[in-house]
């Protein structure tokens, strides 16, 4: 299994036609650093979050969604669902 983040990022950048100079300064970043990220494989969960927020997209489920289907977590998403 191969996760890169910043692919991850470029993609929904590219698909979402993101303004990046705009999300740079929501972020209270230079767009340099911004574009940096889509470079890197890797990304802080703390800034992964920044961005989710200001996007209103859950980068976290899309990196839960690459994981085998066999790994466990906390709490069971789907439980009332399937009531």
């Amino acid at each position: 299994m191969n996760l890169n983040t910043g692919q991850m990022l470029h993609d929904y950048f590219e698909a979402k036609r993101i303004r990046r100079a705009a999300l740079a300064r929501l972020l209270d970043i230079n767009l340099p650093s911004l574009m940096a990220y889509e470079k890197k494989e890797s990304i802080h969960t703390h800034r992964l979050l920044e961005i989710s927020k200001h996007l209103q997209h859950n980068f976290f489920m899309d990196i839960a969604q690459q994981l085998p289907a066999d790994y466990t977590t906390a709490e069971d998403l789907f439980a009332e669902k399937n009531q």
